[in-house]
């Protein structure tokens, strides 16, 4: 989360954007709040982008979130969509983040299907890293090297 990276990590973001080929390049930031401590003479790195408050997602769109990235690929059980929409109260961050930790339990232990054990999984992290901490910082098992064809 940048809000969580140092000052360094900022200026070197804005510098970034500030380069030529910034012209033709977009990017899309996410998260839950944008920390606009800045103490330096230039504008901050935030001033870059236009911020988007998003409303949280209705059932139907939490479902399309969590399911057509993964469509063919990974399968939830009912349940787990449920747990996933119920504990992440339809913030489309937190469904991504449910989402990516799950997927991770589900990989550690080789299926191609998402339980509600790998979501209650994914929930226990997240409450164990603090409500405003991002899914790249959670210590989810790691999956072994192998093929799609090797997953059960």
């Amino acid at each position: 989360m940048l809000s969580r990276y140092d000052q360094l990590v900022q200026q070197q973001l804005r510098r970034i954007f500030m380069r030529d080929f910034a012209a033709t390049m977009g990017a899309v930031v996410a998260g839950i709040q944008i920390s606009k401590e800045w103490d330096r003479v230039e504008s901050p790195w935030f001033n870059m982008f236009n911020e988007i408050a998003l409303q949280p997602f209705t059932r139907e769109q939490a479902l399309e979130l969590l399911i057509e990235p993964v469509r063919n690929i990974y399968r939830y059980d009912p349940e787990t969509l449920d747990f996933i929409i119920e504990k992440s109260n339809g913030r489309p961050y937190r469904l991504q983040q449910y989402a990516l930790i799950a997927v991770n339990y589900m990989l550690a232990r080789r299926h191609r299907r998402i339980y509600l054990e790998d979501a209650q999984a994914a929930h226990e992290d997240i409450e164990a890293a603090g409500a405003s901490s991002s899914a790249t910082k959670h210590p989810a098992p790691t999956a072994p090297e192998m093929t799609m064809s090797e997953l059960a």
